[in-house]
């Protein structure tokens, strides 16, 4: 297929280089004799495409941005025409789905990819919850979670699942507990874990909230802890997974019967210093001692059994042994599930968790990982399950299609984006005689508007923006107004009256523009400093 691809002087560059990012389709740039894509008109390309020799193409494609209907070229051009992109950035997408999308002659292609990118992911994604009894059955394959309600298939033939950890669960009250795994839940976790206090058994509290958790959630229940007397507490309470059994709790258990529907994650021995871990620690220490526990737990009557290698922190100790002993592990134990401490390493690290996530999602995912544990502990790491569900999805998508993690129709991209969309400026029109050149400079502070002021704040729970405002000098709260889009708030600030001078105006548009950055991204927001 060859395809002549029409742009403006401006975006000519843009789009060539776009264009040539992939190999499936020949094409040739028309660049008409208009700067900007959004002012050319249907009725403006025919006229420039009338004496244009077009025999050697299959398909006409105009700006995304173009006005109108393109079926006005087609009746001169004498070949199909459909919209593309709005940005040119994108050109590579549309070229590649040719053929398996269906363009439109009035509507850009933008929603188009995204549906087709999106209902792919979706097919996928759908297929892998609902597999083969067959598939459910392979040895590497289990399921988690006796309750019909709450199953999870886990294994390498599913999407990593996300384990979120409820931290000091013992602390919460059954209020706050219920409000934390629902919120785990709807950001994606398949496993809500009871985080309990490192050397401070708390039997009592572990009945409480396992009974409490898995008479609501419709999710698997798992229970993180070294201490014999919390296991013990969970296994009589019908847990669904227990976190973690060594060989340091591992024989002071009082097992109830039964426990081939349980599912036990088995940890290695560790040191209890840090410097020795890296010093006397190999990788053979550590799948044997992983091996051994495993042993020691299907000794005791768990069948349903996930390795835990331990994930260190980057650096220090360093994460390169874990990856190792992993690796080593899983070759040696195909069939044996794996879970990761991705928490481990989010909540120790001064980097964005987004980025963090993905690449330890990717890790994971080429460990044939099944199961990974992640922690909101921090502000640094709020939304980190979430993240995490999306990443395992990405990876999944990436190993069933034989790709690279892109362009599957789900991203990880928040501050970043993978291509420009932005058309680079000219700086040669401000040679143009008759144009104006202002340099911007700050003059005095503006006048308070006597209509009063803001108080600017974002209630980050439901995720609005919340405006108070204070009447004249008087210093009195007499309205609040709460919108989640900064186009709510500017409409009903306006219909109220409440801003009456335009610098008012235009400062309240940067706040609030701020203020809704900071909810999507979930970032403090603090009137009139920077946001960054």
């Amino acid at each position: 297929m060859r395809v002549l691809l029409v742009t403006g002087r401006l975006a000519e560059s843009v789009v060539y280089e776009s264009a040539s990012q992939q190999s499936n389709i020949e094409f040739c740039v028309k660049v008409l004799p208009v700067s900007v894509a959004a002012l050319i008109t249907p009725e403006f390309i025919s006229r420039e495409l009338k004496d244009e020799d077009l025999s050697g193409y299959d398909l006409i494609v105009v700006p995304g941005m173009v006005r109108g209907d393109t079926s006005t070229i087609e009746k001169s051009a004498g070949l199909p025409v459909f919209k593309g992109t709005r940005y040119a950035s994108d050109l590579p997408i549309l070229l590649e789905a040719l053929g398996h999308i269906e363009l439109s002659k009035v509507n850009a292609a933008d929603s188009i990819l995204a549906e087709h990118l999106q209902e792919k992911t979706i097919a996928m994604l759908h297929d892998a919850e609902h597999p083969d009894q067959s598939v459910a059955e392979r040895p590497w394959n289990m399921i988690i979670g006796k309750d019909t309600g709450s199953r999870l298939l886990v294994g390498r033939d599913f999407p990593m699942r996300v384990v979120a950890e409820i931290l000091d669960a013992p602390n919460l009250s059954d209020e706050d507990l219920l409000s934390r795994a629902d919120y785990f839940a709807q950001s994606g976790a398949q496993v809500i874990d009871i985080g309990m206090l490192a050397g401070e058994p708390k039997p009592d509290d572990v009945k409480r909230i396992v009974t409490l958790l898995k008479r609501k959630l419709k999710v698997p229940v798992s229970i993180d802890s070294l201490n014999a007397e919390d296991i013990e507490a969970a296994l009589r309470s019908r847990i669904d997974m227990v976190l973690s059994l060594n060989s340091q709790n591992v024989d002071k258990i009082n097992y109830p019967r039964n426990l081939s529907e349980i599912a036990v994650v088995v940890i290695p021995e560790r040191h209890e210093s840090m410097e020795k871990v890296t010093a006397d620690k190999s990788v053979r220490d550590r799948v044997a001692s992983l091996e051994e526990n495993i042993e020691r737990a299907s000794e005791v009557g768990f069948t349903k059994i996930i390795a835990d290698p331990i994930m260190d922190p980057i650096v220090f100790p360093g994460i390169i042994t874990s990856i190792i002993a992993s690796h080593r592990f899983s070759e040696s134990q195909p069939n044996m599930p794996l879970m990761f401490g991705v928490g481990n390493i989010t909540e120790l690290i001064d980097a964005d968790s987004v980025g963090v996530n993905a690449t330890i999602a990717g890790i994971a995912q080429e460990l044939n990982a099944s199961l990974l544990l992640t922690t909101e502990g921090s502000p640094k790491t709020l939304g980190c399950a979430r993240e995490l569900a999306t990443a395992c999805n990405i990876m999944y998508l990436a190993k069933r299609r034989n790709t690279p993690p892109k362009d599957l129709g789900i991203d990880l991209l928040r501050l970043k984006e993978k291509r420009r969309r932005d058309v680079p400026y000219d700086r040669s029109i401000e040679k143009q005689k008759q144009l104006r050149l202002l340099k911007a400079n700050r003059g005095p502070e503006p006048i308070t508007d006597p209509n009063g002021f803001f108080k600017i704040n974002v209630d980050h729970v439901k995720e609005e923006i919340v405006m108070s405002h204070f009447k004249g000098e008087t210093e009195a709260m007499d309205i609040v107004v709460k919108g989640s889009e900064p186009l709510e708030i500017r409409d009903a600030i306006v219909k109220m009256g409440l801003v009456s001078t335009p610098e008012h105006a235009y400062y309240l548009g940067a706040e609030v523009e701020k203020a809704y950055i900071a909810s999507r991204i979930n970032r403090s927001y603090y009137q009139d400093e920077e946001l960054f």
